[in-house]
């Protein structure tokens, strides 16, 4: 097939609730840019400047690994560094492991590595932990396998994301453009190409898929959702969770894998969990907040008696049904759905709007032109939900659901293992933070 041309494209990383900074507040200890500087004694020392070191592979049977070269401000996302590989080779590669830049860890030297056309008589050490986009050769022949599967010649393609948890790549054919997302497990391929035939009008398009590869490719189209001023789009978004959820197939998501999350004992595994203060610690809260969760326990104990007196069966949830992971200018279509479940129904919409009426989220659109939005979402969806008599259980559901969110993350990443030593994603103190902001 003829080689496509490797386009770039700057993106946060999905892992870290902080963006990608820039040197100097991501990297507190190191300086970047900087002439040396005189000291108050007079004598002159050199900024400890953090390096990276580029080792690349083809096809993973030959290996180059080129000298350090000093971690500047543009070098920390995938289209940094591949630009600064091109620069210091004239090759073009996909970023394997970006060993940690996009984390902001620091370190006196990264060792980023990548997969091009490079040929040298090293031998490529392994990637400890390394999931399968992150060994050598998958690019090529995933690139091989989208190229027959979809019989379209590839004329670009954007590495979009890469980290541990999943790797997103934007590809323009020549009629079209289509989103290629590789996951750690076969359910998101399996259970968007089943809602998709089922549901059509409720996920993007999808274009082909092969669970046993783990890969989904669906159709490009339209922006996300976070960014639209229309309330039509967003009522539209909550009824069709709404609707979603009471028309598929719990058993269907239980028989594809789907994991199903027990609502009856939420309060008093809450309750367990607040009060392990090692482990809060371990998740690098402060002493006055685990001091603070602690007082939440009352409140979720007493929210959880009156959402659980509405009696409601555990129904197909998205999993992480937030703005983010949903687009319009296609509709309104849902994506990502790695986290999928049966579940409590409420859960799906209280993470909704506790991520819309999260107090940095204030410049919103939808929120600057609609001041009451949060209410009449919640309106609207319980209207689709047929659920009147949770009318005044906004503020239950929202502590629940991050709740729930903790308990789930803290069993997933307490003891994970990544590619990056000693980093393991912040989900679990996030979802603590946020639910110490909700007001009691």
């Amino acid at each position: 097939m003829p080689e496509p041309q490797f386009g770039c494209k700057t993106t946060r990383n999905p892992m870290s609730k902080a963006s990608a900074l820039p040197c100097a507040s991501r990297l507190s200890r190191f300086e970047c840019n900087q002439p040396p500087t005189t000291s108050a004694s007079g004598f002159k020392y050199a900024v400890e400047v953090p390096a990276v070191q580029f080792l690349a592979t083809r096809d993973g049977e030959t290996a180059l690994k080129l000298p350090p070269v000093e971690l500047t401000p543009d070098r920390t996302s995938l289209k940094g560094l591949r630009k600064a590989f091109f620069e210091g080779t004239g090759g073009r590669a996909f970023v394997l492991h970006d060993g940690g830049i996009a984390l902001g860890l620091e370190k006196d030297r990264y060792l980023v590595r990548l997969e091009g056309a490079v040929s040298a008589p090293n031998v490529y050490p392994p990637l400890e932990q390394a999931r399968v986009w992150q060994q050598p050769g998958w690019f090529r022949k995933t690139l091989s396998w989208l190229t027959a599967t979809l019989g379209e010649t590839l004329s670009t393609v954007e590495q979009v994301s890469t980290n541990d948890l999943a790797c997103v790549m934007r590809v323009q054919t020549e009629g079209r453009t289509v989103y290629l997302k590789a996951s750690q497990t076969r359910l998101e391929a399996a259970l968007t190409a089943q809602l998709a035939t089922r549901h059509p009008d409720l996920t993007p398009n999808v274009v082909a898929w092969d669970a046993d590869r783990r890969l989904l490719v669906t159709e490009g189209c339209g922006t996300r959702f976070s960014e639209s001023a229309e309330q039509a789009d967003w009522h539209t978004a909550v009824t069709k969770l709404a609707r979603f959820q009471r028309m598929a197939s719990a058993h269907s998501f239980r028989a594809l894998g789907c994991p199903l999350h027990t609502f009856d004992d939420l309060a008093s595994r809450a309750e367990t969990f607040l009060h392990d203060v090692r482990t809060l610690r371990g998740w690098g809260l402060t002493a006055e907040q685990v001091a603070a969760l602690a007082e939440r326990v009352l409140h979720i104990r007493q929210a959880h008696e009156r959402v659980l007196a509405l009696n409601l069966p555990p129904l197909p949830a998205h999993g992480d049904a937030h703005p983010i992971n949903a687009l319009t200018g296609c509709g309104v279509v849902w994506l990502d759905l790695s986290e999928a479940c049966v579940a409590h129904p409420l859960l799906d919409i209280g993470w909704f709007l506790a991520w819309f009426s999260h107090p940095s989220r204030t410049t919103l659109p939808l929120r600057q032109t609609h001041p009451d939005a949060e209410a009449e979402l919640w309106r609207s969806y319980l209207h689709a939900s047929d659920l009147p008599e949770a009318t005044d259980l906004l503020r239950d559901v929202k502590v629940l659901a991050l709740t729930h969110r903790v308990l789930v993350y803290h069993e997933q990443f307490y003891t994970w293992q990544g590619t990056v030593p000693g980093w393991r994603t912040e989900y679990v103190p996030y979802y603590l933070r946020c639910l110490l902001k909700l007001p009691l």
